[in-house]
C-alpha cells in the first residue's frame, strides 16, 4: 500500500468525530445560547474542521 492510499483511508477516521463534533456543538449552541445555525453553516462548520487534515481542498466544495 502507497504512502498516498494509505494517507486518503486515514482520513476517513475523522469525517464521524468531525460531524459529531459539529452536532454536538450546535445542540449546545441551541440549548444554552438560543442561537440556531442554518443547515449551510453548520457543513461549512464542520468542512473547516477538516481542512487541516487536508481532507477537503479550500479552493473547491468536493473532497479531495
Amino acid at each position: 500500500m502507497s504512502r498516498r492510499s494509505r494517507s486518503k483511508e486515514d482520513w476517513w477516521k475523522y469525517i464521524p468525530a468531525c460531524i459529531w463534533w459539529t452536532l454536538w456543538k450546535e445542540r449546545n449552541e441551541r440549548s444554552f445560547d438560543g442561537q440556531a445555525s442554518s443547515i449551510q453553516k453548520i457543513l461549512m462548520k464542520n468542512l473547516s474542521l477538516l481542512m487541516p487534515y487536508g481532507v477537503v481542498n479550500p479552493t473547491s466544495s468536493v473532497v479531495t
